[in-house]
């Protein structure tokens, strides 16, 4: 699943990997410009590790978070991360300039029964999960990650 949005003048492709109860949010930044200087990207208050790609202005993360809890499943005391609320925040005045809230399933609660006859349905149920409201405002202080090694480029919630 490949969605391409536009907020403040920044576009992020976001991708979407599933697994049983954690989810993988892939994101290609392509017209961010001095994100390690001034801005950070984070999602739920934790700095997104973006990666330059080589490309000028091209960077690359993942997220991965925890969708929801199935009855029977790994590590019961790992809570849901979701909605994922993503911020752009100015390091410099500790304030947020925008962003936006994913949610995992519609927010309304609505279970779809078939699957979309055509990629304007799929796109248009992609959509209703984003919300430009629901980010935060006011004073932001951003929490670094806890690195994982083995996967550099990926923020991983559920150690964090």
């Amino acid at each position: 699943i490949t969605l391409r949005l536009c907020y403040l003048g920044v576009f992020l492709t976001v991708s979407q990997c599933l697994t049983s109860f954690t989810n993988l949010l892939l994101f290609r930044n392509t017209d961010l410009r001095f994100v390690d200087e001034r801005y950070a990207l984070t999602c739920n208050g934790v700095k997104i590790p973006l990666h330059s790609t080589g490309t000028e202005g091209e960077y690359v993360a993942g997220v991965r978070y925890r969708a929801w809890q199935p009855p029977n499943a790994l590590h019961p005391t790992i809570g849901v991360h979701a909605p994922l609320t993503f911020d752009l925040i100015d390091t410099w005045n500790g304030r947020s300039l925008g962003g936006c809230q994913y949610h995992v399933a519609h927010p309304g609660g609505r279970n779809y029964d078939l699957f979309p006859v055509n990629a304007f349905e799929a796109e248009s149920r992609r959509l209703t999960r984003f919300f430009r409201m629901g980010h935060t405002h006011g004073k932001v202080s951003v929490k670094s990650p806890s690195g994982r090694p083995e996967f550099p480029i990926t923020l991983d919630l559920r150690w964090c």
